[in-house]
């Protein structure tokens, strides 16, 4: 499976960690980016027909993972 946007995912859990760390600590910061990922995933799953567009709820979850942990793994970083 290809998880061509993933890229986008990764960039913005950097930026919205760098926005949060403005007036969040890190650890916050980073929490901050999970809520946002995981907001935008369901979001996605609501207002997206998952199946047409990935085939399958299965594939749909995988991306999903895969773009929250991106996001997170990259604030992390920007927190560090």
């Amino acid at each position: 499976m290809r998880n061509t946007w993933l890229w986008v995912h990764i960039l913005g859990g950097g930026f919205f960690a760098k926005v949060f760390l403005i007036w969040l600590q890190p650890q916050l910061a980073v929490t901050a980016v999970f809520g946002v990922a995981v907001a935008w995933e369901i979001g996605e799953y609501i207002f997206k027909d998952v199946e047409k567009t990935y085939g399958s709820k299965k594939r749909f979850y995988k991306d999903a993972l895969q773009d929250i942990a991106g996001a997170v793994i990259m604030a992390i970083i920007v927190a560090l």
